[in-house]
């Protein structure tokens, strides 16, 4: 049923006011019958959209970008996969906001080659800002200390202290 923006039946001089009552007002006949409500923006709102939910409507139509970003960014962003998230930022057109990264405590163990450093701090070497150190490619696979490219020649990476064996044996 189009509405034209002037009420038909049952009298023509009614005159109703504000947007979710015009919806309201049309659709009542139809309550309980779990049929779509098609509208323009300018009829829809969030609200509107419960409140037809709860009386066994579906409304389909156009929310205006500014009341939508609000409802979706109100839901954690965490659970959804990257499908999603993505669908969601095609309807926006814009991004979503990134998820917040748990923060992780800064060592400086685990930005350097521990078998580099250890031969550094052997030698009586004393670091300064601009000393070069490998950086870390991978890790020892019985330790997990950080192992440079340099220090892991072999299939599996071991560190100085694992490579070496056990203390006492000859």
């Amino acid at each position: 049923m189009p509405y034209a923006g002037k009420a038909e039946d049952p009298d023509p001089e009614l005159h109703i006011t504000g947007a979710s009552n015009v919806v309201h007002h049309l659709v009542r006949p139809f309550y309980r019958t779990g049929r779509n409500v098609t509208a323009d923006r300018f009829y829809s709102s969030v609200d509107l959209c419960e409140e037809l939910l709860a009386e066994g409507l579906t409304y389909v139509g156009t929310l205006g970008l500014s009341l939508v970003k609000p409802l979706i960014l109100l839901r954690p962003a965490e659970g959804l996969t990257m499908k999603t998230r993505a669908a969601i930022e095609n309807v926006l057109g814009s991004r979503l906001p990134a998820q917040p990264q748990p923060r992780r405590e800064p060592t400086t163990a685990r930005a350097r080659c521990a078998t580099c450093v250890a031969d550094q701090q052997g030698a009586g070497y004393k670091r300064s800002r601009h000393t070069n150190v490998n950086k870390v490619k991978s890790r020892c696979c019985k330790c997990t200390m950080p192992v440079c490219r340099k220090h892991s020649k072999r299939s599996l990476p071991l560190c100085n202290s694992c490579d070496a064996g056990p203390s006492g044996v000859e």
